[in-house]
């Protein structure tokens, strides 16, 4: 490729999410020939070619980053990878140089994407909870490592108080966030917003956890929850947890329905015979 086949095809590229490490390293060889020393002022347009970058690169290239160039790349779920998860912690130590963790607004929040994985447990506890409560949609979406995520577990409590609380709107903010609770806090969410957990944060929760839901809890989890239950997390589970989370498969709800056809039918075969016996008659 040509660097200015390059130049002409990067906004297409750059965005890609189904290339492989090997590709977007060789994009970023040719984006490197191609801007040679300006490369810094087009971080941003490289998006997801960024996470091929080494660590010296990283340093050399960014150097305290606004937050306009870290929302770029962000939303690439790339960052969490454990061997590219050290160079967004670089990154995010360079933005915080400018930018401190308190003064961060939702804004903020919700453009670092993938970036808040980088985050510290202890980095996580200075974030805002005002600005936190308000970017909660966007963070839900995130699946970061374990502490971390476990951090933003302990900010959606001090922003929307104790899980027992949490309305069916909390649940819907919140997504993966929810997968952080610990047993004895996800056993006190209500029966009536269970089916509002995100099929995506039911599939994160531990097995063992899932299986300290208590009956009722389980039967409330609605078919799409079901659904997004793993073999995995079913074998850490009792059996008469499991026989509660199957009555959501729609079994019950199919059954019905063909009884309730079968009747039809059969009312309707009477309602016919009846008017042609009066007919013949």
């Amino acid at each position: 490729m040509s660097t200015d086949t390059f130049t002409n095809t990067m906004d297409i590229l750059a965005p890609l999410t189904g290339l492989s490490l090997d590709q977007l390293t060789a994009l970023k060889n040719k984006a490197q020939e191609t801007f040679g020393t300006g490369i810094k002022s087009q971080l941003a347009n490289l998006k997801r070619i960024v996470v091929a970058f080494n660590e010296p690169e990283v340093k050399s290239y960014f150097d305290a980053p606004d937050i306009d160039t870290l929302a770029a790349s962000g939303p690439y779920a790339d960052w969490v990878n454990t061997t590219i998860l050290p160079k967004a912690q670089i990154i995010v130590g360079e933005f915080l140089v400018n930018n401190t963790i308190p003064s961060l607004g939702s804004s903020d929040l919700v453009g670092l994407g993938y970036f808040l994985c980088a985050f510290s447990a202890a980095q996580v506890k200075q974030i805002s909870a005002t600005a936190f409560s308000t970017a909660a949609q966007n963070i839900g979406t995130l699946q970061c490592p374990t502490d971390t995520m476990v951090a933003l577990k302990d900010k959606a409590k001090e922003a929307f108080g104790d899980p027992s609380t949490w309305t069916e709107d909390t649940l819907q903010e919140l997504g993966t966030i929810t997968s952080a609770l610990t047993a004895s806090e996800i056993s006190t969410l209500p029966n009536n917003v269970m089916s509002y957990l995100t099929p995506k944060s039911v599939s994160l929760i531990p097995g063992g956890i899932l299986n300290q839901l208590s009956l009722d809890q389980l039967r409330n989890l609605g078919t799409e929850n079901y659904a997004a239950v793993s073999s995995e997390q079913r074998s850490k589970m009792d059996a008469s947890k499991l026989q509660a989370l199957d009555e959501n498969s729609g079994t019950r709800a199919t059954q019905s329905t063909s009884n309730s056809a079968i009747i039809n039918n059969l009312s309707l075969s009477l309602c016919l015979s009846l008017v042609l016996l009066a007919v013949l008659h």
